[in-house]
């Protein structure tokens, strides 16, 4: 990508956000996950990375459905795609609707969102 060298300088998220636009990418950091997407968007490509670490187990719903529970993901929207890397269940899903709450008295910050199966 970078065949005669780059240097960038700054905090990580801009450093980021410049070698992926210079790779037809973008990047952004939401809670602590890394989401990068290619800019064109054409192909399956995920941009967020779930897994037990980050969140609970999904759960299976019916219609071909899977329900999870993420930190909030603000610039998360319908027809982007998330990785799933759990136990019982792994692969790149679309996201075909979600809801986020923020509740500053709870200190409850979540984005439920469910998955096309």
């Amino acid at each position: 990508t970078f065949p005669k060298g780059k240097i960038v300088c700054g905090q990580i998220i801009n450093i980021l956000s410049e070698l992926c636009l210079n790779a037809g990418a973008r990047a952004s950091i939401q809670n602590n996950i890394l989401s990068i997407t290619r800019i064109d968007n054409t192909s399956e490509n995920y941009s967020i990375l779930l897994d037990g670490d980050i969140c609970p187990s999904p759960e299976f719903k019916t219609d071909n459905e899977i329900e999870v529970e993420a930190p909030l993901l603000p610039s998360v929207n319908p027809e982007d795609f998330i990785q799933l890397s759990f136990k019982d269940i792994e692969g790149v899903y679309k996201i075909k609707e979600l809801e986020s709450k923020v509740d500053t008295f709870g200190e409850d910050f979540s984005t439920k969102l469910t998955l096309i199966s």
